[in-house]
């Protein structure tokens, strides 16, 4: 994912700070002029003071630098942002030239404020404002040389968006156009989404594929009007990324909200730093169960789960797939299974906890893991007998805590490292048939049958099959019955957990026998008359000339009388 603004500075050859103690040639001067926000028409002491701030910064020295931002209402501005950045998500997807197998995913944006993400620094920290608060307006100064096609910074802004999100999805199909504001809806923040645009004209230009809600609550699926506004955002499309709550139990509801809902726990950008979540500078200082616990909703979307197969009772989350439990989250464990590789990651907050295998699987290694949640060290050895169905630490193994909150980090006695088990077998319970179990054929006319069963079969058969008919890996029995009378067909399907079996009775009957008695009798040949008549639709065309008549009465009335039942011309 890209953020536009900044990486196009940087590959134009600027950053998109501002630092009070550098140098800057008139060129260099000259860019940011020409390309960013004015908030004054200048005389200020330095020449930058006229430039509008975002984010202002001190280092330790207390040297000041702030962030710039693009005028949008120049058209200018905007197409060499979209196109620049544009190119430059191409660039990605062929590194050097090798086929890099990078593939550009799309755009994500930290606010979703149409009016401008500014900020001013008040002598004591940075806070929100709008063009407004200097210049009067929702305007810049147009500086010389430069002309504003849009009246507004609203319009510019909104101008940029459309024009990036087409041409992405004309360059990238199948490409994600994303924001993370504070609050998908508000009527009061200007961090938000819904609320600003759903009255606008463009309203569905304007509209995201993804919302994920910096906010640390549950609102991001609980708020209806996030859902009701006209725009087309549904449950599917939205998610949390909070960065300011560290406990287990809100972490915990905020991932089953969204498992029940089918929504998304994600980060962006950052690994805490507000509220009670330490400032963790990389994934790898993240506790365990605070990375497990954000992908648990995102694998039982990934995995296909049914929304009736999760649930949430206000203490634990689960979801269960093929009847076997796939994702559980409770205040001792958290465990789920890999959407691509089927392991099982499990992270243990207290040494109650316990994992329960699916039928027929065990345990064939253990792991601990690394600070990316990559497979480590063996760990056989924290838990108790490994070949039973569930899965327990043994009381002796130490569950660490951040001293600094006495927070729970997650489970091993190494600090910092959660558990990946591979398991055989597939853990479903062996097939069980579901198809019907008699069936009727004619000799010498193409028959078909397929067999289907419950619980994921991977392989089919049948034994007893009369001549002429044979059963395909798919379970199709498929041919052209020879032989006449009654078969008992063993029909069976496979999985790694067992064979289920049922019996199919097969009756294959003579054409010249329409009553199916066993027996080609005058029965048969009234039958045969009633249809050359028009008196009831014709059951048997026997010489297939397209109508039932005199001819097939006659066949009829040679087979009663002990002769062949002749077919076809």
């Amino acid at each position: 994912m890209l953020d536009p603004q900044t990486h196009v500075s940087k590959k134009l050859g600027y950053e998109n700070n501002i630092y009070a103690t550098r140098t800057y040639t008139s060129a260099q001067q000259e860019w940011f002029n020409r390309n960013m926000v004015h908030k004054s028409s200048g005389g200020a002491t330095n020449w930058y003071d006229h430039l509008q701030t975002a984010w202002t910064r001190f280092d330790s020295s207390g040297n000041m630098s702030f962030a710039v931002v693009w005028d949008f209402q120049q058209q200018a501005a905007i197409d060499l942002t979209v196109e620049e950045v544009i190119a430059l998500a191409k660039s990605y997807e062929n590194l050097s030239g090798t086929g890099s197998p990078f593939k550009f995913a799309g755009f994500i944006f930290d606010s979703s404020r149409l009016e401008g993400q500014f900020w001013r620094w008040n002598g004591i920290k940075n806070i929100t404002a709008s063009l407004t608060y200097w210049t009067g307006s929702d305007s810049g100064y147009v500086y010389q040389g430069t002309t504003h096609e849009y009246s507004t910074y609203t319009e510019g802004q909104a101008a940029f968006y459309k024009k990036l999100k087409k041409r992405m999805k004309e360059e990238f199909p199948n490409a994600k156009f994303n924001f993370e504001p504070w609050r998908i809806y508000s009527n009061g923040s200007s961090d938000e989404f819904v609320y600003q645009r759903k009255n606008r004209v463009d309203a569905g230009e304007l509209t995201a594929d993804f919302l994920s809600e910096e906010y640390a609550g549950t609102e991001f699926v609980d708020d209806v009007n996030n859902f009701n506004s006209g725009l087309n955002v549904t449950k599917d499309m939205v998610g949390s990324s909070q960065s300011n709550e560290v406990g287990e139990s809100k972490n915990r509801l905020i991932a089953a909200k969204a498992g029940i809902n089918g929504a998304w726990f994600n980060w962006f950008g950052r690994w805490g730093g507000d509220g009670n979540l330490p400032n963790f500078q990389s994934i790898t200082e993240v506790y365990p169960r605070l990375k497990l616990i954000r992908l648990i909703p995102n694998w039982d979307n990934l995995n296909n789960i049914p929304l009736a197969n999760r649930s949430w009772d206000g203490n634990i989350y689960q979801s269960t797939k093929d009847g076997n439990r796939q994702s559980y989250i409770s205040s001792d464990v958290i465990y789920s299974r890999h959407w691509k590789t089927g392991k099982l990651f499990a992270v243990f907050n207290t040494t109650n906890g316990v994992i329960n295998l699916k039928p027929g699987e065990r345990v064939q290694s253990v792991h601990r893991v690394d600070g990316y949640f990559v497979e480590s060290t063996d760990a056989m050895g924290d838990f108790i007998d490994l070949s039973r169905s569930q899965i327990a630490l043994k009381s002796t193994v130490a569950i660490p805590t951040d001293s600094s909150n006495n927070a729970v980090t997650g489970s091993t006695q190494v600090v910092g490292l959660g558990y990946i088990f591979s398991v055989t077998g597939t853990g479903n319970a062996a097939p069980a048939i579901t198809s019907a179990l008699s069936s009727t054929g004619t000799i010498g006319t193409a028959f078909s049958y397929q067999i289907t069963a419950a619980n994921s079969p991977t392989n089919f058969n049948a034994a007893g099959l009369p001549a002429g008919l044979s059963v395909s890996t798919g379970g199709l029995i498929s041919g052209t019955p020879s032989t006449i009378g009654t078969s008992s067909v063993t029909i069976s399907a496979t999985n790694a957990s067992g064979t289920g079996a049922g019996t199919l009775t097969l009756s294959v009957y003579s054409a010249c026998d329409l009553n199916r008695d066993w027996s080609a009798n005058v029965a048969d040949v009234q039958w045969q008359v009633n249809a050359a008549l028009g008196v009831t639709a014709c059951t048997s065309d026997l010489n297939g000339d397209g109508s039932c008549n005199v001819v097939d009465v006659q066949r009829g009335v040679n087979a009663s009388l002990g002769g062949s039942c002749v077919v076809g011309p």
